[in-house]
């Protein structure tokens, strides 16, 4: 069972016209490849490398928005343009770790949901 609360599948399963083969796929590739991104942005944030952050946003945000990571669409373009440009804000910080954190139990819940499909024989 997906946890539709903390993201959705939507959008990917319009993408995949019906390929469960593509839709598992791109999840396998998102908990693969996510945590290593998600540490990228947190790192460069930690050691004041705002462009890097923003860069490391910039790359993380197609796969959020394509998951509809909850509550992050926003926050994501918020951590990209202030590392970008520079300016940062006093929320940052909370932004970062809401990012981290949501990502990364979104991840877990992804994890959960390829676990709970049966599988053929």
């Amino acid at each position: 069972m997906v946890d539709e609360q903390l993201f959705s599948l939507r959008q990917l399963e319009e993408l995949a016209s019906g390929s469960e083969d593509f839709v598992q796929s791109m999840i396998e590739t998102f908990i693969e490849h996510s945590p290593k991104q998600v540490h990228d942005v947190v790192e460069a944030y930690e050691n004041r490398n705002y462009k890097a952050m923003g860069d490391a946003a910039h790359k993380i945000k197609p796969s959020l928005d394509l998951f509809e990571i909850k509550g992050l669409k926003d926050v994501i373009r918020r951590i990209e343009k202030q590392g970008r440009h520079g300016d940062v804000e006093p929320t940052l910080a909370k932004e970062i770790a809401l990012f981290r954190d949501t990502t990364i139990a979104a991840i877990e819940a992804m994890k959960s949901s390829i676990q709970e499909e049966p599988t053929e024989p």
